[in-house]
Parts: C-alpha cells; sequence; structure tokens
C-alpha cells in the first residue's frame, strides 16, 4: 500500500478511546546537543509508537511496591541547545523528527537516505541541520518504507488503529478554525470572552438570543480576542489605529507591527533591509528572516570546515563561519583566512553556540567548540570505546608481545575460579544423602577461630 506524505508542518493530533499522541516542548538543555526524544514505532508489534495503549509498570516509591501506567506514544522537544534559544525552523523540524520516529522511522540509513551536500539531509537525519537545505523538509525513501510498514500494519488491524476521520474544525479548543467566527473554549465556565459564544451555550444565553451559536460572536460585535490581539475585550471592537497599539514587536529582521483598526489580527510586519546582519553578526537578514549567511556578502556561499579535512584539526576551528566559491568544495576555507581581504573583524567569524557544524555532525558548545551530536546514547558510546578497530588492534599486539602474562594470567583465572567453586560447594545444599549436610556460611567464618584456639589448647598440653 502507497502513502501520500504531507508536508511536515501538517501535523495531526490524534485522540481516541484515551489514546492520544502527545508531543510536549520545553525550554531545557539537554546533553550532548539532544533536541528531542520519543518512543519508536515497530511493525513487528514492540511497544511504543502511535496507537500504542498505556503499559502498566511496577515502581518502587518509598520503598513499597506500586503499579503505574506509562504512555508510550510519547516525545518530547526543546527549544533551548548549549544556551541559545534554537531556530524556529530547527524546531518545526525537530516536532517533525520526533513525529517520525513515532510513526515507526529510525534515524535515517544506509548512505542513499543521507546524502548531504547542497541539497543537504532528509528529516530522520541522526545529527544535525540548519532547516534551509531543499532535503531538510522531507522525509527520505528510507523513513517513506519504514512509516508505511507500521501504517500497513494499523489498518490491516495486525496491531490497534487508532485513526480516525478528521471531522474539520473542533469548537471549544480555542482555536479559530475554519467555519468559526471566534473560539473562547468549551463551556461558560472556560469561556472568559463576553464577545464569543463557547461550544455550550447557556440557558441564559440561549433565552436571549434563539439562533445562539457555538463559535459564533455575540450580537452586535465587531470581533472577539480570540480572533486576534488587536480586539478589545471590554467593547469588542477594533484597537483604533489613534490608540498606536504594538502588537507585535520588533526583531532584528522585521519592524514592529501596530493595530491597523480594520481586523482583529495582527497586521504582517514590514521587513528590514534583506542582507542586515542579525544574530550578533553570523546571519543576514532575508525576506523577514535571519536565515542567510554572510558569506552572501562577498559573493560567495557557507560551507562547513569538517573533521575530514584535517585528522587533528582544532574543535574550535570546527565553529568558525567558512565560505566557498559557489559550489567548489575545495575551495571552502574560515573567514579568518580572509579576515583582512573584506575587513573582517580579526579571527573571522565564530558561529554561535547551538549552531550546526562540522558538516552537521554536531553543534558547537558554549565555549564554541563542535560537539558530535550523540544520536545512539551511552551504550554505544561504550561499545565504540571498547571494539572499535584501534582499541582491539592494541589489544591483539599487547597479546602478541605479552604471551607469558597472558598465560599466566589465565592460569591464574582457573585457580581462583576453581577454589571459589570449591568453596562454594561445601554451602550448596544437595539432595543426595550420602553428601554431608552443608555447612552455613556462620561456620565457615568461624572456622578460623576455631582452629586457633585449638592451636592454643594444644600448646598449652605440652609439657614445659
Amino acid at each position: 500500500m502507497r502513502y501520500l506524505f504531507l508536508p511536515f508542518y501538517i501535523i495531526i493530533i490524534i485522540i481516541l478511546s484515551g489514546y492520544a499522541k502527545d508531543i510536549s516542548g520545553v525550554e531545557r538543555d539537554f546533553t550532548g546537543g539532544t533536541l528531542g526524544l520519543a518512543w519508536v514505532a515497530s511493525a513487528s508489534g514492540a511497544s511504543g509508537g502511535i496507537c500504542e495503549k498505556y503499559k502498566t509498570y511496577t515502581e518502587t516509591v518509598g520503598g513499597q511496591y506500586q503499579s503505574t501506567k506509562r504512555s508510550l506514544n510519547t516525545g518530547i522537544i526543546t527549544f533551548v541547545n548549549y544556551n541559545s534559544r534554537v531556530p524556529p525552523k530547527v524546531s518545526q523540524l525537530t516536532l517533525a523528527h520526533e513525529i517520525g520516529h513515532n510513526f515507526g522511522s529510525p534515524h535515517d540509513y544506509p548512505q542513499e537516505c543521507r546524502p548531504g551536500g547542497l541539497n543537504g539531509n532528509y528529516i530522520m537525519f541522526a545529527s544535525a541541520t540548519s532547516g534551509d537545505r531543499p532535503n531538510n523538509s522531507k522525509f527520505s525513501p528510507c523513513s517513506i518504507r519504514n512509516i508505511s510498514n507500521v501504517l500497513d500494519v494499523l489498518v490491516g488491524n495486525t496491531k490497534r488503529d487508532c485513526f480516525k476521520a478528521s471531522e474539520g474544525a473542533f469548537c471549544g479548543n480555542k482555536i479559530v478554525e475554519s467555519g468559526e467566527e471566534c473560539d473562547c473554549g468549551f463551556n461558560e465556565e472556560e469561556c472568559k470572552d463576553k464577545c464569543c459564544y463557547p461550544r455550550l451555550i447557556s440557558e441564559y444565553d440561549q433565552s436571549l438570543n434563539s439562533s445562539a451559536k457555538g463559535c459564533k460572536r455575540r450580537a452586535k460585535t465587531q470581533c472577539s480576542p480570540s480572533q486576534g490581539p488587536c480586539c478589545l475585550s471590554n467593547s469588542c471592537t477594533f484597537v483604533p489605529t489613534t490608540y498606536s497599539q504594538k502588537c507585535k514587536e520588533e526583531t532584528e529582521c522585521s519592524w514592529s507591527s501596530t493595530c491597523n483598526g480594520t481586523t482583529a489580527e495582527c497586521p504582517e510586519p514590514q521587513h528590514r533591509d534583506d542582507k542586515t546582519m542579525c544574530n550578533n553578526g553570523t546571519a543576514l537578514c532575508i525576506r523577514g528572516e535571519c536565515s542567510g549567511s554572510p558569506c552572501l556578502l562577498w559573493n560567495m556561499t557557507k560551507c562547513f570546515l569538517t573533521s575530514n579535512m584535517l585528522p587533528h584539526i582544532d574543535k574550535r576551528k570546527l565553529c568558525e563561519l567558512a565560505c566557498q566559491d559557489g559550489n567548489d568544495t575545495n575551495t571552502c576555507r574560515s573567514t579568518s583566512e580572509f579576515a583582512a581581504e573584506y575587513n573582517i573583524q580579526p579571527g573571522g567569524i565564530s558561529l554561535q553556540p547551538g549552531s550546526p557544524c562540522d558538516n552537521f555532525q554536531g553543534y558547537c558548545d558554549v565555549f564554541l567548540k563542535c560537539r558530535a551530536v550523540d544520536a545512539d546514547g551511552p551504550l554505544v558510546r561504550l561499545k565504540n570505546l571498547l571494539l572499535n578497530r584501534e582499541t582491539l588492534l592494541t589489544v591483539a599486539e599487547w597479546v602478541t608481545g605479552n604471551w607469558y602474562l597472558v598465560v599466566l594470567i589465565g592460569v591464574g583465572f582457573i585457580v581462583v575460579l576453581g577454589a571459589f567453586i570449591k568453596c562454594c560447594a561445601v554451602h550448596t545444599p544437595s539432595s543426595n544423602p550420602k553428601k554431608r549436610r552443608a555447612r552455613r556460611i556462620s561456620e565457615t567464618l568461624r572456622a578460623p577461630m576455631n582452629t586457633l584456639r585449638r592451636m592454643v589448647r594444644q600448646l598449652q598440653l605440652l609439657p614445659l
């Protein structure tokens, strides 16, 4: 079965019979450049991911065992990375990445699904992303296959299918959707807006207006605050231009915006000039967003200094802005190398903490060192430490040069193991009636003292 995958920003929240797909956003700086975590669905029936039911676990609370239910159909993303705010576009891609996990896609593998280059990597790439490459907002062919396998199982009723057809707008969620004039909440207790009817209309309101409907404005009102910030809540009218009420603060790439007196929504702010410096001089404004590279000022394109260029390159060097001539990767060089040529500050331009580095393999930390993204966790790191080729070759060389020590260690281990088994054997009960009774550990512990006492008594009985 084939599925049409919508753009990443079309997110469907599915709630059915107590099963909810929940992605939460926090402002917590996780270690290792981690931007999100989520349970991964599987077509084989393993726990976690979309449509997964609550699982009962036993936990120890205050020294007592307690049963509790945990949802494995969840995910979490953070808006902070190395003490810096994550760009909105990257947060959107992180949300799509974690939802991809929930729908059954692991990180992109093999190499065909993480091409890199000018087109960039796909949504399920394991490491960093900038969000400005064509592939960044697409699922790879590998992800589409993995997600399709999970959806096939759900549709085939092998796993519980929690999907249901969309019924369009939902009146009462405080989001003004298609067909709604306003949306102030579910009932009159939740609705604090006197300009709008809630989903459940009270008998009193019904008696005053028999044609009253949920999520519609009340009679003789011009607007509702639920429609936008440019509506006066006390009079239900548009904010006059004479108020000069600011509804959007200015940013590095756009001017502030004020209410225009004709709509409840805040007008789009005017953009600052393209190529205005932003993000502490490490980016340029393009169409109102801080998304361009300073390399554009010198008719060059942004590139990355990578650890592949030099085997022992300084990690700080990887967090310097680099530019190249067009698509020629052989011309990639740090801005520190041509600082004098283009009147750049000495030392070049450093990337901001939290910026991708080393060709999207890591993020710059607060000390402007490139830190690799920990995509697999501590167990994989330990495996790579102990079982990597360099470590195995070192161990093999040591064994070859010190074979006699290896033999002695092996013999010693066998002797110690035999002694341990012998000591434990006398304490192991046996069903054989001909065997001697198993000794208690306390008897073994007292044995040296008893032996010492016998020796003392024997010495006392010897004639002088």
